[in-house]
């Protein structure tokens, strides 16, 4: 089965690496909601064709022989999502403006 994802791994380690880290993308929204580690994606953005979720919880890292193809690239505003959401998922220090930033775009209540 071919699953989307958003390659996140630096462009400068993509020519020595025999893998790349990637964060799973899927269609499935039934048990899954929009959150700060969760990051809505909408055709035709990325190439996808379908409303998607970008899975920041769920890093990995997959041999470069299974990405099959580049269907599109996401936003600088989508990659921010994303990267704020990798932060949060593995416990990074946020600066103040980095959580705001990371609220806001959810439109979240700010606490």
């Amino acid at each position: 089965m071919i699953r989307p994802a958003l390659v996140i791994q630096a462009n400068e380690l993509n020519d020595d690496a025999w893998c790349t880290i990637i964060l799973p993308i899927t269609k499935q929204r039934h048990n899954t909601r929009v959150s700060p580690v969760v990051v809505e994606v909408k055709p035709p953005e990325g190439g996808l064709t379908v409303d998607s979720l970008i899975l920041c919880h769920q890093i990995r890292a997959v041999d470069k022989r299974r990405v099959i193809s580049v269907r599109g690239k996401v936003t600088s505003g989508t990659l921010r999502k994303a990267t704020l959401g990798v932060m949060l998922a593995t416990g990074c220090p946020l600066t103040d403006a980095d959580a705001k930033e990371a609220v806001e775009s959810l439109n979240f209540p700010a606490s």
